[in-house]
């Protein structure tokens, strides 16, 4: 069920100008400019919101180092 609503248009404007300045931050540090601004939000609806824009980056894919067998 979408929502609709000035409230949101509102918060839906403030992530993504938040998101967009600062491309690399994740849904929690944008979720905490949103609230800065005044505006009461759930990190779920910002990560909600950020899915529905595009505006999500990846997760860095690292491979993780592999320990030898033989030790050190």
């Amino acid at each position: 069920m979408a929502r609709t609503g000035a409230g949101d248009e509102a918060v839906r404007a403030a992530v993504q100008r938040h998101a967009l300045a600062h491309p690399v931050w994740g849904h929690r540090k944008v979720c905490a400019l949103v609230r800065h601004d005044g505006i009461a939000v759930s990190e779920a609806s910002v990560l909600r919101i950020m899915h529905e824009l595009g505006l999500c980056c990846r997760p860095d894919q690292k491979e993780r180092r592999q320990l030898t067998t033989k030790g050190r």
